[in-house]
């Protein structure tokens, strides 16, 4: 299984100490699973688990392309979404007029805890 080096790269963060403290590792999880079935299996499977966009074509007989794009897809899906709960928490932390991104690193082995006991399988 090859591993994503941008998820072992990433700076490992608890709940207090992410960038948005208007955002916590709950809330994240549930974007997550509010992501369309498609989105969010491919997601899982490449972000999570760590299985590249070929591995995920094989194993769920689609096209790479296919994987690339609901990848593409599921991060634009959270990105709106983590935008949007930003924008009702709190609107004064960051300058309206500025277009930017909220970035979030989480450890992998929590977020593997949580979605084995939700059912998915390593």
């Amino acid at each position: 299984m090859a591993f994503n080096e941008d998820l072992d790269q990433a700076a490992e963060v608890s709940d207090g100490e992410l960038p948005d403290q208007n955002l916590n590792y709950e809330d994240l999880l549930k974007m997550v699973q509010a992501l369309p079935y498609a989105y969010r299996t491919v997601f899982n499977l490449f972000a999570i688990e760590g299985y590249s966009h070929e591995e995920i074509a094989a194993m769920l007989s689609i096209n790479v392309g296919t994987s690339k794009s609901n990848l593409f897809k599921a991060r634009q899906k959270l990105k709106e979404m983590i935008l949007k709960s930003d924008a009702r928490t709190d609107s004064s932390n960051y300058n309206n007029d500025m277009d930017y991104t909220p970035v979030i690193a989480i450890k992998l082995d929590d977020v593997l805890r949580v979605f084995l006991n939700k059912g998915f399988k390593k």
